[in-house]
């Protein structure tokens, strides 16, 4: 009987043990990784736009940014410039007042026009766009 309750106690201490040592190794773990997941990032600004919306007399005024992985693509956007704008441009073109209104509207157009960007410039390190000015009036 004491050999099965000292048995009992040396299972449960391993046990123990072998947890605190599995919880501090996975939270080592997490850290490392997220330590890792930051990537540098360089932005270019693609400059002021100024567009009529479609079916409207309004016009939409913005500044834009594009954040980048890759520094050497910022040497191609400059490149690339006359390009860039002018297919941003008949992006605003094809919208319509409701398509640009609110956040939504918004996060809508950021996700199209860096769509558009790693398509023109035939790179996926387009990592997110900005609108530093956003007005439509």
């Amino acid at each position: 009987m004491k050999n099965k309750k000292v048995l009992i106690i040396g299972m449960a201490v391993l046990i123990v043990v072998l947890t605190i040592v599995g919880v501090i190794f996975g939270v080592m773990l997490y850290n490392n990784k997220n330590k890792e997941d930051v990537v540098e990032t360089y932005t270019y600004d693609i400059g002021q736009i100024y567009s009529n919306l479609k079916e409207s007399h309004r016009i939409i005024k913005c500044s834009i940014t594009a954040e980048v992985t890759d520094e050497g693509l910022l040497e191609v956007f400059e490149k690339q410039e006359p390009k860039t704008k002018d297919a941003i441009t008949k992006i605003f073109r094809n919208k319509n007042e409701k398509d640009v209104e609110g956040m939504q509207g918004q996060i809508n157009l950021q996700k199209e026009i860096k769509q558009k960007l790693q398509e023109i410039l035939d790179n996926k390190d387009i990592t997110n766009i900005y609108f530093k000015e956003f007005i439509v009036q």
